[in-house]
């Protein structure tokens, strides 16, 4: 972080030194800590430490001073936008965990279609059919009619079909982990 620092002073002294700004990248900065530590309390991100959020703040900073801000609206666009970034790293992490959080997609009106699809390879049709015959024998009566129902393209209601879809799902987790 040291060099980090070091070259981004460099730089600043030797590309901006048009700028309304004289103090050194540090100085400067050092005064948009308390901005930077009311964030770290707002927002939490996984596995971050206070570094990790320090150096952010100097990325974004760095940014703001290069787009030539001015010096008293500063800190108002820097708070906003750190504030952001870091809402944005939150949602961010949020989507990558909810690919995790999400079960298995089965919709049951492309399985009966496929226990019907003529075009399946013997072997594949053999598995669905002995499968499907061993769901059919643990079903109950009344469910097994509707289930039949289905199979032959009739309609039944959204949550008979719900209530099927579910019996389906524990049937086929529980023949999966024997």
């Amino acid at each position: 972080m040291v060099k980090f620092r070091l070259s981004l002073e460099k730089e600043l002294t030797t590309t901006t030194s048009d700028t309304p700004f004289d103090h050194s990248f540090d100085e400067h900065f050092n005064k948009f800590l308390p901005i930077v530590y009311k964030s770290i309390q707002n927002y939490k991100i996984n596995l971050w430490e206070t570094s990790d959020y320090i150096q952010e703040a100097m990325l974004i900073f760095y940014e703001l001073k290069n787009t030539g801000c001015p010096e008293e609206s500063l800190p108002v666009y820097f708070k906003v936008k750190f504030n952001q970034h870091l809402i944005n790293l939150i949602r961010k992490q949020n989507a990558y965990k909810r690919k995790f959080d999400t079960g298995n997609y089965v919709n049951l009106d492309v399985i009966v279609s496929q226990v019907a699809d003529e075009s399946y390879a013997i072997g594949s049709q053999l598995l669905v059919t002995d499968t499907m015959a061993s769901f059919l024998a643990q079903l109950k009566k009344n469910d097994r009619i509707l289930l039949l129902r289905l199979i032959d393209g009739k309609m039944i209601s959204r949550s008979q079909k719900s209530r099927l879809k579910q019996k389906l799902l524990k049937f086929l987790e529980k023949d999966g982990n024997e």
